[in-house]
């Protein structure tokens, strides 16, 4: 498979920070926060790329309050992306 340089996208090593998982994961309906990148590694940025930053799951009664948890959590993360000049 080609890579995202090969098929002519911008690429750029990206520095990756992230502050309160614990307080996204005491939210209400959330069961798991899941950070899947890398503290540094190469991203594409979407719909090109196909890699996320990570994850959040939650479980409640309907999908109203699920949606509600989800972005509540994400509110509550603290993320910086950063990239190499």
């Amino acid at each position: 498979m080609p890579s995202a340089l090969e098929e002519g996208h911008a690429t750029e090593l990206l520095t990756l920070e992230l502050d309160n998982p614990e307080a996204a994961k005491a939210v209400p309906g959330v069961e798991e926060v899941l950070i899947t990148a890398h503290r540094v590694q190469e991203l594409v940025p979407l719909p090109e790329g196909s890699r996320y930053l990570g994850f959040i799951f939650a479980r409640v009664d309907t999908p109203e309050l699920v949606e509600s948890s989800l972005r509540r959590a994400h509110d509550k993360l603290e993320i910086r992306v950063s990239g190499e000049q």
